[in-house]
């Protein structure tokens, strides 16, 4: 075989060879400047914070069951509140019709 041959892919090779360990050096560069030990500490920071402000399972069930019985009493309270306006539409003559909101008073 012509030994001219031979080099060309050889340089070839090598070329990609050097190529490829400058862009492993760079990613080793890369890597350790993102883990450094001053960021990963600004890491655990951030990651404390975001932790602090998490609602727990358990919070997030306690605030249901809230939300559910004030749903609940705001439905108590609604209908006592439209008995008392009917009985006291029905004292002073007026009529009600509370789908509509509306209170007429009568002549």
């Amino acid at each position: 075989m012509n030994p001219r041959c031979r080099q060309e892919p050889l340089s070839e090779l090598s070329e990609r060879v050097e190529k490829l360990e400058r862009r492993l050096d760079d990613t080793e560069d890369d890597v350790w400047a993102a883990l450094a030990p001053d960021r990963l500490d600004d890491l655990w920071v951030r990651v404390d914070d975001l932790a602090a402000g998490t609602a727990t399972h358990e919070e997030l069930v306690e605030l249901r069951l809230h939300v559910s019985r004030v749903a609940t009493e705001l439905a108590r309270v609604t209908t006592e509140l439209r008995g008392a306006l009917e009985q006291a539409a029905r004292g002073s003559g007026a009529t009600a019709d509370p789908a509509a909101g509306e209170w007429v008073a009568s002549a």
